[in-house]
């Protein structure tokens, strides 16, 4: 019966470290996904959405 409460507490102990990992990990992609979506809301106030003349060729070539 010992050795099942011991094995219980390794397991839920686990779970535990690997909720924390995915929920960090979320966390860390949502906010290299809001800084993403910063700097493109800079790059278009900078540059307008249609770019320089550069990009206008190249989105022509795509």
């Amino acid at each position: 019966m010992r050795r099942i409460l011991i094995i219980w507490k390794i397991v839920l102990v686990i779970l535990v470290v690997l909720a924390c990992v995915i929920t960090g990990l979320y966390c860390c992609l949502v906010k290299a996904s809001e800084a993403d979506a910063e700097l493109e809301r800079f790059y278009n106030e900078k540059y307008g959405k249609k770019g320089g003349k550069k990009c206008q060729k190249e989105d022509q070539a795509l």
